[in-house]
């Protein structure tokens, strides 16, 4: 899929500063600031290695996380300085497993995520081929099959309608924003008092501007399971979540 020399950019390592505006009531980072860090940590990588959105563009094609594994430490703060790495740990045809570290200015590891992630060809509606080029880093965060339970009741439930602010680029719905909806759909106590420790995403059908969308929620304890689907039945994304209370988190 490339022409010319390779430019090998195993690892990217990017600064930033959090700013209030992408945090919460508490001052922690919001999880849908998190989810864009790490977007245009990865988009940032493959634009470096050469196979980045206007590259890809050229073969009508777009990258797609399709999974992430996410185990956090402690939240990044407002106006604190953090690096967030990540490389390719694994390529196979169809599919990459792409990891990140967010850590703080001492380089304390404050979160870690496993994803993964394909190409897919929006003219012939399938998936292409992984580019064979792309440099692997053999460097394993954690081991996940990203293996999850079904929804078998629902304990709580939400509804919401995609507006236009939540389509990205790719003219669906922003992978940040299912994270959204699920953390949203819990009794407003609970959401209040507690914190996502450990998330699971698993993405299946896209949404688009103006879909009807329903979040059902299963709670076991501290643990909630949460399906969304469209308003035709079509289950778009499953996430699972682990809380903790705010205090819980690890101070690193």
């Amino acid at each position: 899929m490339r022409e010319g020399k390779l430019f090998l950019c195993r690892e990217i390592r990017c600064k930033y500063n959090i700013a209030y505006y992408e945090c919460d009531k508490k001052g922690d980072l919001r999880l849908v600031s998190l989810m864009n860090l790490l977007q245009n940590t990865a988009q940032r990588h493959v634009a470096k290695q050469g196979w980045g959105i206007a590259a890809m563009a050229e073969h009508s094609c777009i990258w797609l996380a399709s999974k992430y594994a996410i185990k956090i430490n402690r939240y990044p703060r407002a106006n604190e300085n953090i690096r967030i790495l990540s490389w390719v740990s694994k390529a196979e045809k169809l599919s990459a497993i792409r990891e990140f570290v967010v850590e703080d200015a001492k380089g304390s590891r404050l979160i870690e995520v496993v994803s993964k992630w394909a190409l897919f060809n929006n003219v012939e509606k399938k998936f292409a081929d992984i580019p064979e080029e792309v440099p692997v880093t053999k460097r394993t965060l954690f081991v996940t099959s990203f293996a999850q339970s079904k929804c078998k009741r629902e304990d709580y439930g939400r509804k919401f309608s995609v507006c236009y602010d939540n389509i990205d680029c790719n003219q669906h719905v922003n992978n940040s924003i299912y994270l959204f909806w699920a953390s949203e759909s819990v009794d407003k106590v609970f959401r209040k008092c507690h914190s996502p420790k450990k998330i699971m995403i698993s993405f299946r059908k896209e949404v688009v501007y103006g879909d009807e969308i329903s979040v059902k929620t299963q709670i076991d304890g501290s643990s909630t399971i949460h399906q969304i689907s469209s308003a035709d039945g079509r289950e778009n994304a499953r996430v699972t979540i682990e809380w903790v209370s705010n205090d819980a988190l690890t101070q690193v």
